[in-house]
């Protein structure tokens, strides 16, 4: 395995020392390539036998396979450590990584990698900057709190459930696994979410119903669909939706696209339009409210400086004038400075918070006597109504001690909650899954019918 970070120097003979502890590992002999990212690759023979192997696996009819093969593999060559520890680079190889005097290697677990150590310092501190953002992506496709929802659903063979929010499918295949007789309700406003989702539970499709729509329609699709009442529900409210994985969708402040984040393609309000037509008014109120950003104010007047000497068209536009509203010591912070301002636009474009409110209403009146119902959230805006709501459905009218009145007339609410306390991911979930971190599950049951609100 291959660690750690050293700063070298390259000669006029295009020469550079491996650092012991890399050698050591190498071999005698090894393969430098092209990298990605504009760095240099470091194989052992091992490796590159291993990586061969996995090229030979792509599909060779696709074009963007062959020219992957071509780059990575066109410019190869065999290198090994002179007594000295140096190994010397091809010319092309290295105006292929644009090294000059002073390079830093890096272990990066399988391979080393060669960098121009300017480029590196570019790369860190863009690296940085996102981290936290990054981790959240490569875990996104882990449902989180599976085994906790499952289990709380209590799920019964025959019986009828909605997953609210498909996303990737991940909580719909481990209820229709448990399904016989019965039918799961699936809601999504992303056709691509739902396209993806039938190939997860493409064993499993005769129990599946899909909804191209907001969730905030349930009451509307359970009627269309002659559903009085159902078993039980899921909404994972996190943002681990195939949207997310695309660049050219513009919710990201890691990739330069067109402003966008619509979950629903065919709506025609985007993060463009907001951000380029709102007045600074309503810019302070989605920034102060959905994003709970401090500096909302001096966020809106960059904007509308901004935009009146060119309407701000891409995520990296928007992210360059929200830096030059915050001051340096902001900056200077862990984490990226526009989370904030995007997680308000995205909330906006996409009428989160609204929709929850009325579609949790819906889909409360919907459940059945014993009924189960269970929220996931990941921020405290989400949580916050979550959290209210079930507090009303599970609480009656104060009675005036004073009043004498029998046992039997005494009210008691139509909805227990099942968890007094919002359900923490686990520890050993907190280690695989960083999105698990800010996750909270709130299981509500329907004890009875009283009037539906």
């Amino acid at each position: 395995m291959f660690i750690g970070e050293y700063h070298h120097t390259l000669d006029a003979k295009n020469r550079i020392i491996i650092p012991a502890k890399l050698r050591n590992e190498l071999g005698t002999t090894f393969i430098v390539t092209k990298g990605m990212d504009g760095c240099l690759y470091i194989y052992t023979n091992e490796q590159w036998n291993k990586k061969l192997n996995d090229l030979v696996k792509l599909p060779q009819t696709k074009k963007e396979a062959r020219m992957y093969i071509r780059q990575f593999t066109s410019k190869a060559c065999e290198c090994e450590c002179d007594n000295q520890g140096r190994i010397q680079l091809p010319g092309i190889l290295k105006d292929e990584a644009k090294l000059v005097k002073n390079c830093v290697i890096v272990g990066a677990i399988e391979h080393v990698e060669i960098w121009n150590e300017d480029l590196w310092k570019e790369y860190e501190a863009m690296a940085d900057e996102s981290f936290e953002d990054i981790a959240e992506s490569l875990t996104e496709y882990l449902s989180v709190m599976l085994k906790e929802t499952i289990d709380g659903l209590d799920i019964k063979d025959d019986s009828i459930y909605v997953d609210a929010t498909l996303g990737r499918a991940g909580h719909s295949l481990q209820i229709v696994k448990k399904l016989k007789s019965g039918k799961l309700i699936a809601f999504d406003k992303d056709i691509e979410a739902i396209n993806k989702s039938r190939i997860v539970l493409e064993d499993h499709l005769d129990k599946v119903i899909f909804i191209h729509d907001d969730f905030s329609n349930i009451r509307k699709h359970l009627y269309e669909l002659n559903i009085d009442h159902i078993d039980g529900f899921v909404m994972d409210l996190g943002v681990s939706s195939p949207q997310f994985d695309d660049a050219s969708r513009g919710f990201s402040y890691r990739f330069d696209a067109r402003l966008d984040m619509r979950m629903d393609q065919s709506q025609s309000k985007d993060a463009y339009k907001i951000v380029n037509e709102y007045s600074f008014n309503d810019l302070c109120f989605i920034l102060r409210n959905y994003g709970e950003e401090k500096f909302a104010k001096q966020i809106a007047r960059a904007i509308e400086k901004q935009r009146s000497i060119k309407p701000i068209e891409t995520t990296f536009e928007l992210v360059d004038v929200i830096k030059s509203a915050l001051p340096s010591k902001v900056l200077s912070k862990k984490g990226h400075p526009a989370k904030q301002t995007f997680q308000a636009l995205r909330i906006e474009v996409n009428t989160e918070l609204t929709s929850l409110a009325s579609g949790l209403e819906d889909a409360l009146d919907s459940l059945k006597m014993g009924g189960i119902g269970a929220v996931i959230t990941f921020h405290s805006l989400e949580d916050r109504i979550v959290k209210n709501m079930f507090k009303d459905r599970c609480s009656i009218e104060k009675i005036d001690s004073r009043i004498p009145i029998r046992d039997i007339d005494i009210k008691k609410a139509d909805y227990e909650l099942v968890n007094k306390k919002p359900i923490l991911a686990s520890e050993e979930e907190l280690s695989v899954n960083n999105r698990s971190h800010s996750a909270k599950l709130r299981i509500i049951k329907r004890l009875s019918y009283g009037k539906d609100r």
